[in-house]
């Protein structure tokens, strides 16, 4: 399992041993295993345009700040309409040009968590938009709330995250909102501006495992149980019964199932997706996935963990058709420790990756940021030792136990990954 051997690979889907070419197995695979239905991704989750539409029912508060049909200052770029149902404001900008549309207010509040959609109009035009939500706090300051303009899209996009500070906003006491579009000098764009909200809600926790390592079972599993905390585990399924390796079984992880864990594909090679061509990386996704269907987990066989974190464009493309969820090693988007809930992009879903050198305060100080701002937060582990981790992927058990019960202290949900989808 540990490595990727192109013309003779155990094949053992039906725990009958054959070898055969790389090519017929693919083939077999990857025509056998079931790509997504769209009736079970509807039953699991809605799409994010609902959530934001449902928002004022989710979160615990809620703040509409500007309606999407209510006039800004006078501007020579914007006109005022509908789309889908949806009351926008339409900035018609030619190219190279920059606008800001301005709404002020005598005084309102607002959430640390904000929430907005555009439709926007030849995205490859788009040099920037942002919101910024000014308030009145001590020497003044705000929130901006933008989105990288690579990760926009014709259409509608949705975007939310807790706001960027600058300076010290007081969010009791807002005066104005700024709408900032800028076009590029390679042509012009439209884009239309919906509600304008922020919002609280209660944070959530995942505590998930890669690698199903034989302490996760013999140490974490134990103490989780005691507390009724259910994780999330990734499975990288050649490895499974591999004891030698200190693999779980397929009792073991049949077992943590059985108590309400999640089971998710971590392909069936251990090595990164990259070092493959794509038809052989879809081959160890699809591989991966049809032994998780097989003993029953259900939607979980649908989110893909990448091994080493790594996915180029392509192999991220035909690798959508497998699954409703990729997340991504914390080594890869350490630098991105949340998502903020609701979620607009499952395919690119983050995790805080637990190392030997992460402290007991580390991750509290994580805990406390999340619970603060109403964010998803996953603590990825991957093993565990009684005393010094002297390996990076390892921590102290009894550190682990602290955390269990610091979470259990604070207004924070412990979920599997199944239940933060079902939650958003």
């Amino acid at each position: 399992p540990n490595e990727f051997i192109p013309y003779k690979v155990v094949y053992n889907l039906s725990d009958n041993v054959e070898l055969q070419k790389l090519d017929e197995i693919e083939k077999t695979v990857i025509s056998n295993t079931s790509r997504i239905d769209m009736l079970e991704c509807a039953s699991e989750r809605e799409s994010f345009f609902d959530v934001v539409k449902r928002l004022p029912y989710s979160a615990k508060e809620y703040a509409k700040l500007h309606d999407g049909n209510e006039r800004y200052s006078d501007n020579q770029y914007v006109s005022y309409g509908t789309i889908d149902g949806q009351n926008v404001a339409t900035v018609t900008l030619p190219s190279d040009t920059s606008t800001t549309l301005i709404h002020n207010f005598a005084v309102k509040n607002c959430y640390k968590n904000f929430v907005y959609s555009i439709y926007v109009e030849n995205v490859e035009n788009v040099q920037e938009i942002s919101v910024k939500v000014v308030t009145l706090g001590t020497g003044g300051g705000n929130y901006t709330i933008s989105r990288n303009t690579n990760l926009l899209i014709n259409g509608w996009n949705h975007i939310n995250q807790t706001g960027f500070v600058v300076g010290t906003p007081n969010a009791s006491n807002i005066t104005r909102i700024e709408v900032k579009v800028i076009s590029k000098n390679t042509g012009g764009i439209r884009i239309s501006i919906g509600d304008i909200c922020s919002y609280s809600r209660k944070a959530m926790c995942t505590i998930w495992f890669d690698d199903q390592h034989d302490t996760v079972y013999s140490k974490a599993f134990p103490l989780m149980k005691s507390r009724n905390i259910e994780g999330t585990m990734s499975v990288i399924a050649g490895s499974v019964n591999d004891v030698s390796g200190h693999f779980m079984t397929k009792a073991q992880l049949f077992e943590l199932w059985s108590n309400g864990w999640d089971l998710c594909n971590h392909t069936w090679y251990t090595d990164s997706l990259t070092n493959y061509s794509t038809e052989q990386a879809l081959y160890s996704i699809a591989r991966g996935k049809e032994w998780l269907k097989n003993i029953g987990v259900g939607n979980p066989s649908n989110y893909l963990v990448l091994p080493q974190g790594d996915i180029n464009a392509e192999i991220e493309k035909s690798a959508k058709e497998y699954c409703t969820m990729i997340r991504y090693a914390g080594a890869v988007k350490q630098s991105i420790k949340y998502c903020m809930m609701p979620h607009d992009d499952w395919y690119h879903v983050p995790c805080y990756s637990i190392k030997n050198t992460t402290s007991v305060e580390d991750v509290k100080s994580l805990i406390d940021e999340a619970v603060e701002v109403g964010s998803w937060i996953t603590l990825l582990y991957h093993g565990f030792v009684d005393g010094t981790a002297n390996v990076q992927t390892r921590w102290n058990i009894g550190d682990f136990e602290t955390i269990l019960d610091y979470l259990l202290t604070k207004d924070i949900d412990i979920v599997t990954a199944s239940d933060a989808v079902m939650k958003q």
